[in-house]
C-alpha cells in the first residue's frame, strides 16, 4: 500500500466511525423517547389519559410530545420497539468499540 491508499483507508475508517456515532446518538434519543414522552404510554389518546380527559368541558391535551405524567405505563408496542432500539444501540456501541485504538 502506498501513502495515498493509507490516507484513503484512514478517511474511510473515520467516515464509518462518524456514521456509527451518529446512529448511536439517534438510537439514544429514540430509546429515551420511549420512556420520557407521553405518546409512548398505553393510555395515550384514551379517556384514561389524564392529559386527554375533558375537564370542565375542555380537553387538556394534546399530549404526544409532553413529558410523562405519574400515570405513565409504556404500551406493549412501544416496549417492544424500545427493546429493539436498545438491542440495535448495543450492537452499534460494540461496533464503535472495535474502532477504538
Amino acid at each position: 500500500m502506498n501513502e495515498f491508499d493509507l490516507v484513503w483507508a484512514a478517511a474511510d475508517r473515520a467516515s464509518r466511525l462518524i456514521g456509527l456515532r451518529q446512529k448511536a446518538r439517534d438510537l439514544q434519543v429514540q430509546v429515551r423517547g420511549y420512556s420520557s414522552e407521553c405518546g409512548a404510554c398505553s393510555k395515550w389518546i384514551t379517556n384514561d389519559c389524564p392529559r386527554e380527559r375533558h375537564v370542565n368541558g375542555r380537553r387538556q391535551g394534546p399530549s404526544a410530545r409532553t413529558p410523562i405524567c405519574s400515570e405513565f405505563e409504556i404500551g406493549a408496542l412501544n416496549a417492544k420497539s424500545k427493546a429493539t432500539a436498545e438491542s440495535e444501540l448495543n450492537e452499534v456501541m460494540r461496533q464503535i468499540s472495535e474502532y477504538s485504538p
